[in-house]
C-alpha cells in the first residue's frame, strides 16, 4: 500500500462496513486491529490507538485469548496501559456476566429442538468460532446423529470431521487444534452427563490458526456440562407431556394448556377457539386388526 494511502483506507472501511452488516465479529475485529497498525504506519498515531482499542474489546467480548494478547503488546506502554485498564476490567466482567446468561438461557428451555438450537448458537458466539455442528446421541441406537449445524458450506459432513468428533465421544475430552484439513482452527467439547458423553460439539474457524484459547476450553466445557443437563431435562419433560405414539400433549397437559388460554381469552377480552376432531369408527380398526394396526393408523 506504499504511496496508496487513500486508495487502502477504502479496502479498510469496506471490510469495517462489511463485518458490521454482516454481524461477523471475529472478521470485524481482524478489520480494526489491521486497520489501526496501517494507520500507526503512515504516522496516524491517535486514530491508530483508537481502531486498535476498537479490536481489543471486540476480541474481548468474543473471548479470542490470543488476539487480546497480541492487541496489548501494541499497546504496551504506560499511558496506554492506564487507558487500556479500565476496558480490560470491564470486559472481564461483562466476559463472566455473558457466560451467566448463556448458561441461564440454557436451563431454561424444555423444547429439545429450541436448545440445542441455542446452545450452538450461544457456543459460537462466545468463542469467537465461524460455524459448527452439534452431535446428540440416538438413544436407541447409540450412535451420534447431527442436529444442529451453524454457517457450513459443504452439502455433506466431511468425513475427518466426523472421524474427530467420534474420538471425543470415545475419549470423553475436548481438543483444540489447528490445521484440520481446511478448518484452520478447531475446539471440540464432548456433552457430558453423570460421566457418560450424550453429543459433542465441533466448533472451526477457517480465518486464521490458534483462535481457540484453553480459557474458551475451560467455557465451552461449563456450557457444555449445562447443555446436557438441560438436554436430559428436556427429554424427561417431553415425556412427561406428549404422547409417544402420536406426538400430541397428553390429556393432562391438555387440559392445563387449555386453561391457560381461557384464562389468557378472559384477561385480554379475546376470544377462544376449540376444535375437536374424531376419528369415525376407530374402534372397529383395533377390534378387528388390532391394537398394534390401530397404532400405525395413527401414527
Amino acid at each position: 500500500v506504499i504511496n496508496k494511502y487513500k486508495k487502502a483506507e477504502e479496502y479498510f472501511y469496506r471490510s469495517i462496513k462489511l463485518g458490521q452488516q454482516l454481524d461477523r465479529k471475529y472478521e470485524l475485529g481482524k478489520s480494526f486491529y489491521e486497520y489501526g497498525l496501517f494507520l500507526k504506519h503512515i504516522g496516524k498515531t491517535i486514530e491508530s490507538k483508537q481502531k486498535i482499542e476498537f479490536a481489543y474489546k471486540i476480541f474481548d467480548d468474543i473471548h479470542s485469548i490470543r488476539l487480546k494478547e497480541k492487541i496489548s503488546r501494541e499497546l504496551s506502554d504506560e499511558s496506554k496501559a492506564e487507558n487500556i485498564t479500565p476496558i480490560v476490567k470491564l470486559m472481564d466482567k461483562q466476559r463472566f456476566s455473558s457466560i451467566i446468561k448463556v448458561i441461564q438461557d440454557i436451563c431454561s428451555i424444555l423444547n429439545t429442538e429450541e436448545l440445542l438450537d441455542n446452545v450452538l448458537l450461544s457456543a459460537i458466539e462466545i468463542v469467537g468460532a465461524q460455524g459448527g455442528y452439534l452431535f446428540i446421541k440416538d438413544n436407541q441406537t447409540d450412535e451420534l446423529k447431527i442436529k444442529v449445524s451453524k454457517n457450513i458450506e459443504e452439502p455433506t459432513i466431511p468425513e475427518w470431521i466426523i472421524e474427530t468428533v467420534n474420538k471425543i465421544y470415545l475419549t470423553e475430552k475436548t481438543i483444540i487444534t489447528n490445521g484440520l484439513h481446511t478448518n484452520k482452527s478447531v475446539i471440540c467439547v464432548p456433552l457430558l452427563y453423570k460421566n457418560e458423553t450424550i453429543g459433542v460439539c465441533y466448533l472451526f474457524n477457517n480465518l486464521s490458526h490458534n483462535i481457540f484459547s484453553d480459557e474458551d476450553k475451560e467455557v465451552l466445557e461449563a456450557i457444555m456440562t449445562q447443555a446436557a443437563i438441560s438436554l436430559v431435562n428436556a427429554r424427561l419433560y417431553e415425556l412427561a407431556t406428549v404422547d409417544g405414539l402420536t406426538k400430541l400433549y397428553i390429556r393432562t397437559h391438555f387440559q392445563l394448556l387449555l386453561q391457560n388460554e381461557f384464562k389468557r381469552s378472559k384477561r385480554y377480552n379475546h376470544p377462544c377457539s376449540l376444535i375437536m376432531a374424531v376419528i369415525d369408527h376407530f374402534k372397529k380398526v383395533n377390534d378387528t386388526y388390532g391394537h398394534q394396526f390401530g397404532d400405525h393408523v395413527l401414527y
